[in-house]
């Protein structure tokens, strides 16, 4: 019989587990928060216009020069991956050669490309990508940002 995991707050704990008809005998409840010291989440609620929304971004890669570490910039969309990309590369034109766009329509010498940068210890690479990109293999990845809530978990 599968255990299955669940991180709650104690004050709902039972209340979800009810509504989830969740039977005690097959459930491990977990009461430590999983957060980590290295990770940190912030979500705020932005303009749907990508210069004020991502204006920080900007500001940002401005301050720090090329000291900024390689990061990757989740989109939905292609239409939105493109238009990040548009938007930093003409807002900072200096930053371009450390920009590249990963979509399912990028061209395969491209993503070879971009996927062999990103197992390098010492790239400089920026990637906007939709979800055809996994993240998942990166460790040399420091800050992963999200344009946009994922359509799906």
């Amino acid at each position: 019989m599968p255990r299955y995991w669940l991180y709650l707050h104690q004050k709902i704990r039972k209340l979800v587990m009810e509504a989830l008809c969740l039977q005690t005998e097959n459930l491990y409840v977990v009461t430590r928060s999983p957060n980590k010291t290295n990770i940190k989440i912030v979500v705020n609620k932005v303009e749907s216009q990508i210069e004020s929304s991502m204006c920080w971004l900007i500001d940002t890669i401005k301050v720090k020069k090329m000291d900024i570490k390689p990061m990757l910039l989740y989109a939905n969309s292609i239409k939105d991956v493109s238009n990040l990309y548009k938007f930093i590369t003409t807002e900072i034109q200096d930053f371009k050669p450390y920009v590249q766009m990963y979509h399912s329509e990028t061209t395969d010498q491209i993503k070879s490309l971009i996927l062999s940068d990103l197992q390098k210890s010492n790239h400089d690479l920026n990637v906007i990508a939709t979800s055809a990109l996994d993240w998942s293999g990166y460790c040399y990845i420091k800050t992963v940002l999200f344009y946009g809530p994922p359509r799906s978990l």
